[in-house]
């Protein structure tokens, strides 16, 4: 049936073509100028088109509609689920009360979101039949659960939290009532990172996300509905304030290093600021913790907030960032950093919603970039590692304000401080004792190789030509014949 179909559209374009260079010498014979076009020949055009749009628009929707892609028979139980990747898929006929199992891997952070719609068995079109999709987390407990009548599209979700940094969330499809004759799913796999970390912030002490004072962004939901911050701050004034959508009510609490509370406020109203201050007695690691209320609005779907963090934090400027729209750009002049400068600025610009200037070049090997906000060093730190990984770099070493970074024989060096709105990358190189003994091995091979060939043919110069033997004396025999 798809070769007849695409045997058809064939047929047509040559057919359209024909119709075209007909009118296109017709033209020519009656003359350049549009103006002396005859009537008849618009009409033909007009009639082109539409016969264009009535041949060629079933074609372009069936392959519109042809874009998912048939699912394998999904397992009998949770244990025997089917793997799947993201994507739209069809084919998912269940027998009355019959149920499915499919299984996906998620990262911590991303959010994993189904979306489907059935179709009754047409047997039992007239009574109608219910469909339900389920998501259930790695250790198989329930998380989100949902009833549709067939033929109505609806959605479950979950946000992975960071309790693994992958994670298998498993769906189940089942048909309640009558039987249902066909389904169609989409997967969705959706970033949804704290604090732009490539990660989630946690769920307690243990896991949370260090960062910095500054504002960045967060998402919650009813699976994942806490995130915990760690921030190392020094003695004086800490506050934290959370923005959150329109429809949700946040719950921010404040503790010492101690993990004893120190300020805690809730939103009232849905939509409402939420803002908790303190002061900090001495430098300590102090941990911001922001609660999803699932009485206020907080639902499967992640919810965006924000969070600004103000305090004097530890190992960092906190001063006054420099001004960013007054920057000039520049480009550097050396060969090593223009690379350098080719690969980092893009994944900078990733990081920081493109608001990244290259303001100066230290020597040959140093460029410092300027951003237009404060930098959060653990998080930002975290987004760049995760981008720079992608690039093919390795991870040699990561604190809360310096990326170590290799890759071959280059290292790269990312310093960032709590508070300023600068990064600097310094550019180096390191011995790769792998490949340095590799290339040795070689360059001695080749010089072993060169010797021998010398030797050799010193060799065959010096042997002397063998000299040739004298005629023998006449003998008294001889002499007398």
């Amino acid at each position: 049936m798809i070769n007849e179909q695409r045997n058809v559209g064939g047929f047509q374009k040559i057919m359209i073509g024909s119709i075209l260079k007909v009118i296109s010498k017709k033209l020519t014979s009656e003359g350049i100028m549009g103006k002396f076009c005859s009537n008849s020949l618009k009409r033909a055009a007009i009639v082109l088109a539409g016969l264009s749009l009535v041949c060629l628009t079933p074609a372009m929707w069936k392959a519109t509609k042809s874009s998912a892609a048939a699912i394998a028979k999904g397992g009998s139980a949770i244990e025997v689920a089917v793997p799947i990747t993201p994507g739209t898929y069809t084919g998912i006929p269940l027998a009355e009360n019959e149920e499915t199992f499919y299984s996906i891997s998620v990262k911590a952070g991303q959010e994993l979101k189904v979306t489907g719609s059935f179709k009754v068995a047409s047997e039992n079109a007239s009574y109608g039949t219910l469909n339900t999709m389920e998501l259930f987390n790695e250790s198989k407990e329930k998380l989100i659960s949902k009833f549709e009548d067939a033929g109505t599209k609806f959605s479950v979700a979950a946000l992975a939290d960071s309790r693994k940094a992958t994670q298998t969330f498993y769906l189940r499809i089942s048909d309640d009532t009558w039987g249902t004759e066909d389904g169609e799913i989409t997967v969705a796999l959706n970033d949804k990172y704290d604090a732009n970390s490539g990660t989630d912030a946690g769920n307690d002490y243990d896991s949370a996300l260090s960062v910095g004072s500054g504002v960045f962004t967060g998402y919650l939901s009813e699976v994942d509905a806490d995130d915990m911050y760690k921030i190392s701050a020094k003695a004086g004034a800490f506050s934290a304030k959370v923005t959150p959508a329109s429809n949700a009510g946040p719950y921010l609490r404040i503790y010492d290093a101690n993990r004893t509370e120190l300020e805690s406020e809730w939103a009232s109203n849905d939509g409402e600021i939420v803002t908790a201050s303190t002061v900090l007695d001495k430098d300590q690691t102090t941990y911001v913790k922001v609660t999803c209320d699932i009485n206020m609005g907080c639902e499967d779907e992640a919810s965006q907030y924000g969070l600004e963090i103000g305090a004097t934090v530890s190992g960092g400027d906190t001063g006054k960032p420099e001004n960013y729209d007054v920057v000039v750009p520049i480009v550097p002049d050396t060969g090593g950093l223009i690379t350098v400068d080719k690969e980092v600025a893009p994944v900078l610009k990733k990081v920081y919603d493109d608001n990244v200037k290259l303001q100066k070049q230290s020597g040959k090997t140093t460029l410092i970039y300027i951003v237009s906000r404060q930098v959060n060093s653990a998080a930002d730190l975290q987004a760049i590692k995760a981008a720079m990984e992608g690039l093919g770099y390795k991870t040699k070493s990561i604190s809360d304000t310096q990326l170590v970074m290799t890759k071959g024989f280059k290292k790269l060096t990312f310093t960032v401080a709590n508070g300023s709105n600068k990064i600097e990358v310094k550019s180096s190189w390191v011995v790769n004792w792998l490949w340095l003994g590799i290339i040795l091995g070689i360059i001695v091979l080749i010089i072993i190789v060169v010797m021998v060939i010398v030797i050799s043919k010193g060799k065959k110069k010096s042997v002397s030509v063998k000299p040739e033997t004298p005629a023998p004396a006449p003998t008294a025999n001889n002499e007398s014949q």
